[in-house]
């Protein structure tokens, strides 16, 4: 059997994916996707993977470690010791994030998937298009008269509804509106920074078929948005800004609503 022909296994998947095959074996495996579809759609599901990981947890790498955790850190004297406990520590992360990888938790959908499995996907962006532009009526009611926004908002979708805070972003509160939907009325919460950038907040009550909980991406021309599911809403984050972004304003943002 030639090198070419052989079984590709997972673990030289992977390998090929992380960019650790020596030269011969990356240039077989790279001439078999020409003609294997199957192999092709395993590598870009990894790829995906990995995109999904550093999307939902790079924002992390950045935060300050907190104080309070420091009095607990005690000083270890055996090098060795500490080197073990940290190989487990790793171990015992990397399973962790494996495991959620196989639930299917972090699997990312293309915005195709996602347009087809959750409407508000579609909405969220739709909105999004339509009003970030608006310089005179970017927002129904404006920042100036908060508190009557929510209370409107909270009646109209029957749940509690609060603005979060991306000043740590930069970005500050314009104002909101009442939107209507296929299934539920919804709102929306637009955001702007000093350069004229907009994020908006699309929210409405979850429907019986959205499940998924966790961080969804999802993307359309320059816009990226980040889709999840807290309680009895379901949100959408949209920007016109990287990936990597979005996906830190979308943390804050759930952070702020869950304090």
């Amino acid at each position: 059997m030639s090198m070419t022909n052989r079984t590709i296994s997972e673990q030289e998947l992977h390998a090929y994916v992380d960019d650790e095959l020596d030269t011969l074996r990356l240039a077989e495996i790279e001439q078999k996707l020409e003609t294997n579809l199957e192999v092709a759609a395993e590598i870009e599901a990894f790829q995906g993977y990995n995109d999904a990981l550093h999307a939902l947890f790079d924002p992390v790498l950045d935060e300050k470690v907190p104080e309070r955790i420091f009095p607990a850190i005690k000083p270890v004297k055996q090098n060795s010791y500490w080197a073990r406990a940290a190989s487990v520590m790793m171990a015992v992360a990397v399973g962790v994030v494996m495991g959620w990888v196989s639930r299917g938790e972090l699997i990312p959908e293309s915005s195709t998937q996602l347009s087809k499995a959750h409407s508000i996907v579609n909405d969220a962006f739709n909105f999004h298009a339509v009003y970030t532009p608006e310089v005179r009526h970017p927002v129904e009611v404006g920042v100036e008269q908060q508190d009557h926004l929510m209370k409107w908002l909270s009646k109209r979708l029957q749940t509690k509804v609060q603005a979060p805070a991306l000043s740590v972003m930069g970005y500050e509160l314009l104002g909101g509106r009442l939107l209507t939907t296929a299934e539920k009325p919804a709102a929306q919460f637009m955001y702007q920074n000093t350069e004229g950038n907009r994020l908006t907040l699309f929210l409405r009550q979850r429907i019986d078929n959205e499940t998924q909980t966790a961080f969804q991406y999802a993307s359309h021309g320059t816009q990226n948005g980040f889709y999840w599911i807290d309680g009895d809403l379901s949100f959408v984050l949209i920007g016109d800004i990287s990936k990597a972004e979005v996906s830190k304003a979308a943390h804050y943002v759930y952070e702020d609503l869950n304090r």
